[in-house]
């Protein structure tokens, strides 16, 4: 990319309005607004998530819509190839808000909680969506070399850090995205070469600088498992890169192979967009959003992205 690559944003395809906010409540989200077309946006600290549904085509081709994307379908099937990395104030606090937001009982979700590598607690779950999320502390083992600069960072600039409780009111915060690929080698390829993403780890997985968040992809559990996601329209999660002047990157990472399937669209909300996919299909965007906040937009989301923009710009 022509700038540095700023991923301020990650979509989450959902079923409904309502399952979108069941979502957001489920990992603790401040709600920023929401456009009761297509979608509702929440404050993740460091990154925007957006929870992002379905609009006839009719809706997607007008004016309010940014892109003819919005029309495609968000099943609820089980997403295991894409995960939102968040950090809670506690996990015991986290598991009692999913199963209370997915009514689901805590006795379900509580033993879901384990110790990971490092003795890193986690809790992995599927929202009503489909869509994973992973909550976890991660500790100061884990926290090492440029990979542990850049996560303690980002968790400090939310209230966090290791082995100190943060304060009970600290809203989660959202530090990665992880996508499961096909082919590391491939992947790795285009992250870096194509895009221009820097590595900060690589051991059986390879964690990526993007900005505001780290992405990390790691290899198909079994061979096909990506493919058999996208074949059933599993890949809901799309990462959303900030761009200034979007005709330029088009014109760029067209340059370098790249295809836009729709060109640059764009809406009176959202400002100008352009989607695109990694070799996996895994759904990736340039955003140019608006100058300024209008009257006539639905969601007034420019002081959540300055302050990102601010903070990792």
């Amino acid at each position: 990319m022509l700038g540095k690559p700023m991923a301020v944003m990650v979509n989450r395809g959902v079923a409904t309005a309502e399952s979108g906010r069941a979502a957001a409540a489920s990992i603790g989200l401040p709600v920023v607004g929401e456009d009761p077309g297509d979608l509702l946006m929440t404050d993740g600290g460091n990154a925007m998530i957006g929870m992002g549904h379905p609009v006839t085509l009719e809706q997607a081709l007008s004016k309010e819509c940014c892109s003819r994307f919005a029309a495609n379908p968000a099943p609820t099937e089980q997403n295991t190839v894409s995960e939102l990395i968040v950090v809670p104030h506690n996990l015991d606090d986290a598991a009692r808000r999913f199963a209370h937001a997915n009514g689901r009982p805590l006795t379900e979700v509580s033993p879901l909680i384990m110790t990971a590598r490092e003795d890193q607690p986690q809790l992995s779950v599927f929202d009503v969506n489909g869509n994973l999320t992973t909550f976890t502390r991660p500790t100061n083992a884990v926290i090492s070399g440029p990979f542990g600069d850049r996560l303690r960072g980002l968790l400090r600039r939310r209230g966090f850090d290791t082995g100190v409780d943060p304060h009970p009111d600290t809203p989660t915060s959202v530090v990665g995205l992880t996508l499961i690929v096909s082919d590391m080698a491939a992947s790795e390829k285009f992250y870096r070469e194509v895009l221009g993403l820097s590595v900060l780890r690589r051991d059986d997985k390879i964690s990526f600088d993007a900005g505001p968040i780290i992405l990390r992809i790691q290899p198909e559990r079994f061979a096909g498992q990506v493919k058999q996601q996208r074949d059933q329209k599993l890949l809901k999660d799309q990462l959303i890169f900030y761009v200034r002047e979007i005709k330029k990157e088009v014109e760029f990472l067209t340059g370098r192979g790249v295809i836009f399937p729709g060109g640059i669209e764009g809406s009176v909300a959202a400002g100008f967009v352009a989607y695109f996919q990694d070799p996996d299909g895994h759904n990736l965007w340039l955003w140019e959003p608006p100058t300024k906040f209008r009257p006539d937009m639905p969601i007034n989301y420019f002081p959540v992205l300055e302050r990102i923009l601010r903070e990792h710009g």
